[in-house]
């Protein structure tokens, strides 16, 4: 259809592979324009530079564009523009990394089975394609990695393979700077040793992070897991600060709601940990300052039951015929939060390339992961088992 509308255009080449690859860039450009779950808001910087190119001496951004009816509801963000500025940061990290020891930082991501949420999941391959472009998402790594200067190799196992199997897997990744091992794990692999394989000068998703006292510290191996960290950074770089704050976490998983309990903790809040079949969930998220839904169940929280000037965080959110569902969205055209959080989004990627980065730029040489010891304890209780390793610090 879009080689007979083009005619005889003198800038399309007549070629169907042309054509397809235009229109998979259209595309892609028109899923950059996504936020807080709509498509074609319009960036205004954006759009003062294409105004600028195409037509300098005609009218102003101001006079060409109502910016009243291109963006998202008052209050209403999402984490894309804090992801861009950590994208930023790594790339400088990357360049930092690559003067001092020659190569770019690398980050290998392990997968068994499809069970997480990444691009081996059965949602993963449709996720990708309506919502988020390749250089800028959790589920095509390796291309988002490309884009900030980390080398990125994803190994995917299959869910048969045996704890043993697993570790020689992790073990044989010694030039990586970050490790990450994807949750959750088959039953039949023991999570407890899979875990404490990672050394933790490689550990860039919070291996070692729970029952760290020092693990909020910003040095090598102490990096919280990437999705608690991501949702941090979103509401500092909003201006939220978390000292004597009452912030409720819904969702007690070991993923996220627990240690995103430890985290928020650590910044010096005061913290209500529910899930979803907490008896008074509404009355005690009523009297919260700040809201943090990681339940993955649409309408768990009516907001209009909060405080006025809360703030909310969707870091839940459901996949539903063909659309993403946060856990918490306002009703009508108005709702009492100071700022909600549509969706954290790209943030996790985001931070968990940062971390790959930084361990590069703090380590000269990665340390061969044989001769790593580290504690197991932070996963005996996820895995229901119990790990006989010692404890030990790697070192760079």
């Amino acid at each position: 259809i879009v080689l007979e509308m083009q005619g005889e255009s003198d800038h399309w080449l007549n070629d169907r592979q042309f054509v397809e690859d235009s229109t998979k860039l259209c595309c892609e450009y028109v899923k950059s324009t996504r936020s807080c779950g709509d498509f074609g808001i319009i960036n205004i910087d954006k759009w003062k530079r294409a105004c600028s190119w195409l037509e300098p001496s005609g009218p102003t951004p101001e006079e060409s564009l109502d910016p009243t009816l291109w963006k998202a509801m008052d209050g209403v963000v999402d984490a894309h523009p804090v992801a861009q500025a950590v994208h930023a940061e790594t790339r400088q990290l990357s360049k930092e990394a690559l003067a001092q020891r020659g190569r770019s930082p690398k980050l290998v991501v392990v997968t068994v089975g499809s069970a997480p949420l990444g691009r081996t999941h059965p949602d993963g391959a449709r996720r990708l394609q309506l919502f988020a472009p390749s250089d800028v998402s959790w589920f095509s790594k390796a291309a988002t990695g490309a884009a900030v200067g980390v080398e990125v190799q994803e190994v995917d196992l299959a869910a048969d393979t045996t704890t043993q199997e697993l570790i020689a897997e992790l073990r044989r990744h010694s030039d990586a700077d970050g490790l990450q091992l994807m949750w959750p794990l088959p039953a039949s692999i023991d999570a407890a040793q899979a875990y404490a394989a990672i050394p933790r000068s490689m550990d860039v998703d919070g291996a070692h992070f729970r029952g760290r006292p020092d693990a909020v510290a910003p040095t090598i191996g102490t990096h919280p897991p990437a999705g608690c960290h991501g949702i941090v950074r979103v509401l500092e770089d909003h201006g939220v600060s978390l000292d004597g704050k009452h912030v409720a976490v819904i969702g007690r998983s070991w993923l996220v709601g627990q240690p995103l309990t430890q985290l928020l903790s650590a910044k010096g809040a005061t913290v209500t940990l529910m899930h979803r079949s907490s008896k008074n969930l509404a009355e005690l998220c009523a009297a919260a300052d700040v809201v943090i839904s990681a339940a993955g169940q649409p309408g768990v929280l009516d907001v209009s039951t909060l405080k006025t000037g809360v703030v909310v965080v969707n870091v839940g959110t459901t996949f539903k015929d063909d659309d993403l569902v946060p856990d918490i969205l306002p009703t009508g055209d108005t709702h009492p939060a100071s700022l909600l959080v549509h969706s954290v989004g790209p943030i996790s990627v985001a931070i968990l390339l940062r971390n790959a980065a930084e361990n590069a730029t703090a380590c000269q040489a990665p340390p061969a992961l044989g001769a790593t010891e580290v504690t197991s304890s932070s996963f005996a209780t996820a895995s229901s088992r119990t790990s006989t390793s010692p404890t030990a610090h790697s070192s760079c």
